[in-house]
């Protein structure tokens, strides 16, 4: 004990333990990078009034980050859930179907 080493019986190695932390620290780290990109991705397509329903979708998901995903899932949910902002995706390609894609043409 005075080693600074916990005690282990013969056989058993704590190596395992240590790399169960490196996978799960890798696991949430890749996780919470795609979840970042998913929610530029989201910002891009508000921005051009394209795939609502995918920004639905994420705007929910974001809601599980607190704090500040919450107020940005919030926030965009009560923004999307409008029917004038829903009129506003009508004019997309497909009639406003996530994954459709096509030009859009933006007016200033």
């Amino acid at each position: 004990m005075l080693s600074g080493r916990l005690p282990t019986p013969p056989g058993q190695d704590l190596y395992f333990v240590g790399g169960m932390f490196v996978v799960f620290a890798a696991f949430f780290i890749c996780a919470g990078l795609t979840f970042a990109a998913l929610t530029l991705f989201s910002a891009w397509c508000l921005s051009r009034r394209r795939h609502r329903t995918f920004s639905l979708v994420v705007a929910v998901v974001n809601c599980l980050m607190v704090p500040f995903g919450t107020l940005l899932g919030v926030f965009t949910l009560v923004v999307l859930s409008r029917p004038s902002v829903a009129a506003l995706y009508q004019g997309e390609p497909g009639g406003g179907v996530a994954g459709e894609l096509g030009s859009y043409e933006r007016t200033p």
